[in-house]
């Protein structure tokens, strides 16, 4: 059997709270702190650096550091550091939380991500630019990768019920679908992914597969 392609969702930014204004040469702890969130690359993490410098005992920047580190620079085991400096200072902080199991599904590290998952869920209900359904997502791809598939499909559920309109959970649902041979539903999911996004190249290869599938190609 073809094995579908499914997609983790990405770390996720916080804005930070302050509200000076940008500025290139940085003295303040809020004016680096705005550069690490604004910027992009080795100058975001470099004004992240600056601004732990001055205070590291704010958990938005560690959590900002880490998303640089995984998202712009592929650095993603020194995110995950990052990210666990972040929780160290906040536990229950849902945005660094949801970040933290990002980081440790793309280390293949599946049931420590699933854990961090479960606590980002359970947590402080901040999630920045995001949302809990990101964290039921990536919870799903950590559990499929367990081969834990009716867990994965159930975690994909409650990310539809908060977010029906995200294409990549449609596609992720429908990859486990056809993996437990529900065919007929797996294309009734890419299906649903396409009509979300018709420009979405994983649910198109994976539907066209399941049809395959489903007429005895």
């Amino acid at each position: 059997m073809k094995r579908l392609l499914t997609a983790v969702m990405a770390l996720s930014g916080v804005a930070v709270t302050s509200t000076t204004a940008f500025a290139q040469e940085a003295n303040s702890f809020e004016e680096w702190a705005n550069q690490c969130y604004e910027l992009s690359g080795e100058p975001a993490l470099e004004a992240c650096d600056k601004a732990i410098e001055l205070n590291a005992n704010d958990a938005t920047v560690w959590t900002n550091r880490g998303r640089i580190l995984y998202a712009d620079l592929g650095r993603t085991e020194e995110a995950l550091e990052s990210l666990n400096r972040a929780i160290a200072i906040a536990p229950n902080d849902s945005l660094a939380l949801y970040n933290r199991c990002t980081a440790l599904a793309a280390l293949e590290r599946y049931q420590q991500a699933i854990d961090s998952c479960d606590r980002a869920i359970a947590g402080d209900g901040r999630w920045g630019e995001s949302d809990p359904s990101r964290a039921w997502v990536n919870r799903g791809v950590s559990l499929r990768r367990l081969g834990r598939h009716n867990e994965a499909i159930e975690s994909y559920d409650r990310a539809i019920e908060i977010n029906p309109n995200d294409a990549l959970v449609w596609n992720n649902k429908g990859a486990v679908l056809y993996e437990v041979e529900r065919y007929a539903d797996a294309l009734s999911a890419f299906e649903e992914a396409l009509r979300l996004d018709p420009n979405h190249e994983l649910a198109r290869r994976n539907r066209n597969i399941v049809q395959q599938r489903l007429s005895g190609q």
